[in-house]
């Protein structure tokens, strides 16, 4: 090989090994496929922010074993930090999560769902929270925020409920490769 004017023996220790998913149990591809997955929410959480003119877009999955759930996902000036918790218990947030339902707060001011001192700190007006389901199991939320009360109209919930149902292709998708390793492991000792 040529590189740099030189010549460079692929099988030289220098030379990069190049690995195949598989050659490490799978180990590789799921690491990969959890990347990609945190790639993939954050463009459906931009997505999401330019499509209904919000000012803060935030994906949150439920952690496995846990009663939260971890912002994976945030873009805009008032959307949680990458790796706060949410709560699935309480707030808006937990509603939707029990309810399976997505829920609007056009006024956070006058609003009982929302907790009104994070709401004002944060300057969110409105709210929306969109359940993420994948059968009967709730994944986490997609939530859109804006500091002008009655932002959002139902075109909006529309774009949400299109973009969440995408964000579980993404987990579901991100789950069947972390198997993988099992998997292969598996088929190698029968």
């Amino acid at each position: 090989m040529q590189e740099n004017g030189t010549t460079r023996n692929p099988q030289s220790p220098l030379a990069p090994r190049v690995r195949f998913p598989g050659e490490d149990g799978g180990r590789s591809l799921a690491e990969m496929a959890q990347r990609d997955l945190d790639a993939a929410l954050q463009l459906l959480a931009d997505r999401a922010q330019y499509i209904t003119g919000a000012s803060g877009a935030a994906i949150a999955l439920r952690r496995s074993g846990m009663s939260d759930m971890l912002c994976r996902a945030s873009t805009g000036s008032n959307a949680p930090e990458l790796g706060a918790l949410l709560s699935t218990e309480f707030g808006l947030s937990g509603e939707s999560v029990r309810t399976r339902k997505a829920l609007r707060c056009d006024d956070a001011e006058r609003d009982a769902r929302v907790n009104h001192d994070v709401c004002r700190q944060l300057g969110i007006a409105s709210v929306v929270v969109m359940p993420v389901v994948n059968d009967d199991e709730v994944l986490g939320v997609f939530e859109l925020f804006s500091g002008q009360a009655h932002a959002f109209g139902d075109r909006d919930l529309s774009a949400v409920q299109r973009l969440s149902e995408m964000v579980e292709t993404a987990v579901r998708l991100a789950r069947a490769t972390t198997t993988l390793p099992d998997q292969l492991q598996a088929m190698q000792i029968s």
